[in-house]
């Protein structure tokens, strides 16, 4: 296995605040702090799950983002995934990613995970 070595921090995350309650009515805007030495050509990548009944984390979306880019405005249809057996708990983290011959290999630790509830 070949060693990664992290040469950015890891993503700060700005909003929503942690156990944050948002409405399905509306997109939900995930969004964190500018990455200190993020190169042009780096990668963000979004992790974005729900909490199923059985409080496993179902993770649906992976959307990338240009590392000028520091939020992710979530389609209010994915607020009808989660079965009605799930608590309407979501979680987040954020990583950045680099492309390496072919690969994607992350350059940061992830983020903190964050939860909001979506309903």
């Amino acid at each position: 296995a070949s060693v990664t070595t992290t040469r950015l921090a890891a993503p700060v995350l700005f909003s929503p605040e942690n156990n944050a309650v948002l409405s399905c009515a509306s997109n939900a805007t995930l969004a964190w702090e500018p990455a200190p030495e993020i190169r042009v050509d780096d990668l963000y990548v979004v992790h974005l799950g729900y909490v199923d009944a059985d409080d496993a984390v179902v993770w649906v979306a992976q959307p990338q983002r240009a590392a000028n880019v520091i939020a992710w405005e979530v389609d209010a249809a994915l607020c009808d995934l989660p079965p009605d057996t799930a608590s309407g708990e979501w979680q987040w983290w954020v990583e950045v990613v680099a492309e390496t011959g072919g690969a994607q290999q992350p350059v940061s630790p992830p983020s903190e995970i964050r939860s909001f509830v979506w309903r």
